[in-house]
């Protein structure tokens, strides 16, 4: 990801998180990024079945796309929109996801929803009359792959093994997709909590941690387990203090206390002094 996406991604987040926020300015973020740049992780230990599937899920695609690139003009583009679709769902989606929305992909409301089950719907007070672009090109992108693989393929029984490895694929993207915002909506809920805590309340968030060493560059939880290092679990306690809302009080104390302590130093140097032109006088 560029510095200028990286800006601007943060800007927008900035915007429509904490509308009340003022981020610092493009050449005091670019002077940031210049001096501790960006990395791109190469190895990832750990992560969810979900984002470990999805992304073997593109590399298997673009790799269907690239055996039968010699049979077809639009393999190229394919893959380049194989690769915006990949880079959108690792970055912007997660910011466009909103409790309510326009855009049906986007609404954690209607995505949420299960239409078969009426316990698990929730009705939405607007249209989703609107779609998303880059939502729009992960869709038809597979369904443009889809078409690709049958139109590229002429032996049935390699077709019916590219197909069913094709929707294989397919469902790991879209369940990643999925995973994505549940996990937002998950955060959605999390915060509601932490704004609704009272004082004498506390809010646990329980997780297990691993010590390891790391095997490959994309490694799922199925391979994280049993290995060498020391398993621990991690709880975070939260708690809404009132305390932090009197700073200023507390500043005044110290300055009191920073006075007295003052007076009190200034006294002790003049006493010093008075008995040490006594004891001059007495010398003379």
């Amino acid at each position: 990801m560029g510095p200028t996406r990286i800006v601007d991604q943060y800007l927008f987040y900035c915007k429509e998180m904490c509308s009340d926020f003022e981020p610092l300015g493009k050449i005091s973020l670019f002077t940031i990024l210049e001096i501790c740049k960006a990395s791109t992780r190469k190895s990832l230990q750990g992560i969810n079945y979900f984002a470990a599937e999805g992304g073997e899920a593109f590399d298997g695609i673009k790799k269907l796309i690239e055996d039968k690139a010699a049979l077809s003009m639009d393999s190229e583009r394919l893959i380049e929109n194989l690769k915006r679709a990949r880079f959108y769902l690792k970055s912007d989606y997660k910011v466009h996801v909103r409790r309510s929305s326009d855009i049906a992909d986007h609404c954690c409301a209607y995505a949420l929803s299960d239409l078969k089950g009426q316990n698990f719907v929730q009705d939405c007070d607007h249209e989703h009359d609107q779609s998303c672009i880059e939502c729009s090109n992960l869709s038809n992108t597979l369904n443009e792959t889809e078409r690709f693989i049958k139109q590229t393929e002429t032996d049935e029984e390699l077709l019916d093994r590219a197909v069913k490895k094709f929707q294989s694929y397919r469902e790991s993207i879209e369940a990643w997709k999925a995973h994505l915002l549940r996990s937002i909506n998950q955060d959605l809920c999390r915060e509601n909590l932490l704004n609704k805590l009272s004082n004498d309340e506390i809010y646990l968030n329980l997780d297990w941690a691993m010590k390891f060493l790391p095997v490959k560059s994309r490694q799922p939880q199925s391979e994280f387990f049993d290995k060498r290092g020391i398993s621990w679990h991690i709880t975070v306690v939260m708690k809404n203090d009132e305390s932090f809302d009197k700073e200023d009080s507390v500043f005044d104390e110290d300055g009191d206390a920073l006075d007295d302590s003052q007076q009190t130093s200034d006294q002790a140097m003049s006493d010093f002094s008075i008995e040490n032109e006594e004891d001059t006088n007495d010398i003379i």
